[in-house]
């Protein structure tokens, strides 16, 4: 068993009633980060999808599918686009409009909307080939537990093959309070 010290024995009784303290401090404090964690609607929750595309010309006629979810408990939750761009390739416009095309569940509605994505011209004026990253908005939505989502995209401008875009992500991540 243990030493006990030989000048003072009472450091042996201190010593382990410091560490039955311990032991249940370590356990409180295990049950309050538990308890931080569960309290807000998917805490630390976020289910992310990227798909690449052909940096020299994604097509119109290329629609991206993505799958994300299931969400860890009900709640308020966000959708949103994410964009690499890379300068190897770069685009020739102000703002890119995709549409985003979301059916949750088995529910079999489908939701349309159009994003309007907007870039800094002076991105593409870099030296080397850098990627930028953008993350835009979709929509919110109240989310049962386990919800899920499938999603299909494509980009609606006008010139059917476009440079410039290397990755396209969607986000699934609790709505911001």
């Amino acid at each position: 068993g243990m030493m006990r010290p030989l000048f003072f024995p009472a450091a042996a009784r201190i010593a382990d009633g410091y560490r039955r303290m311990l032991r249940r401090a370590r356990s409180l404090s295990a049950l309050v980060v538990l308890a931080i964690f569960s309290s807000c609607a998917g805490d630390g929750f976020r289910s992310v999808q990227y798909e690449s595309v052909d940096e020299a010309s994604w097509g119109a006629f290329e629609p991206l599918s993505f799958t994300l979810g299931p969400v860890p408990s009900a709640g308020p939750y966000d959708l949103r686009l994410l964009l690499r761009m890379s300068s190897a390739h770069p685009y020739p416009y102000k703002s890119l409009f995709v549409e985003v095309r979301q059916q949750w569940g088995t529910d079999g509605a489908v939701r349309i909307d159009t994003v309007e994505c907007h870039f800094a011209q002076t991105v593409w004026a870099t030296e080397g080939i850098n990627l930028h990253q953008y993350d835009y908005a979709i929509s919110s939505r109240h989310c049962r537990p386990a919800d899920s989502v499938r999603i299909a995209l494509r980009h609606l401008m006008r010139k059917e093959e476009i440079p410039g875009v290397s990755n396209v992500g969607i986000a699934l991540q609790p709505s911001a309070e």
